[in-house]
């Protein structure tokens, strides 16, 4: 959730980013600790994704876990990334709004995955392919939210 949050219309890591991301998550008792601990949770995130190594990687089970576990978390990040995306609401950059769509909706059908019990090469590959989709797919919604110009600087005065 936390990346999709950073993916929407602005890429900040703000004060209001970590109330919303501990709403999402379902949080109702928030201390001072637990806001400082989103906003961590919300710089690192922001970190490894504006790296320009692109060496993002989604938060998952090593290679050691069985492949249906692993695809598994993956359905269940690309869910979460889903949730956080639409609460920081879509970029307002039109010429993107169909391949964004189109992404979201590869994600989404992701996010049903149900993993068989295979662990042969092939599927190991495939899952890798989905995984580096993935990965990509992050990566290039958050440069985008980057690239954004800030809501508040639209005032139509020339400089």
């Amino acid at each position: 959730m936390a990346c999709g949050l950073l993916c929407g219309q602005s890429a900040s890591v703000d004060t209001a980013r970590a109330e919303l991301l501990c709403e999402l998550i379902g949080i109702e008792q928030r201390t001072p600790e637990l806001s400082r601990s989103m906003m961590g949770v919300l710089r690192d995130c922001h970190q490894q994704m504006a790296s320009g190594a692109h060496d993002f990687e989604p938060m998952l089970p090593g290679d050691g876990t069985p492949l249906k576990e692993r695809t598994m978390a993956l359905a269940r990040w690309c869910e979460g990334f889903l949730v956080g995306v639409g609460a920081a609401g879509a970029p307002q950059d039109p010429a993107a709004a169909e391949e964004r769509e189109e992404v979201l909706r590869d994600l989404s059908a992701i996010a049903q995955a149900d993993a068989a019990d295979a662990g042969d090469e092939e599927h190991e590959w495939h899952f890798f392919e989905v995984k580096e989709y993935v990965r990509m797919a992050a990566t290039s919604f958050f440069l985008d939210a980057q690239s954004e110009p800030p809501e508040s600087s639209t005032t139509g005065t020339v400089h």
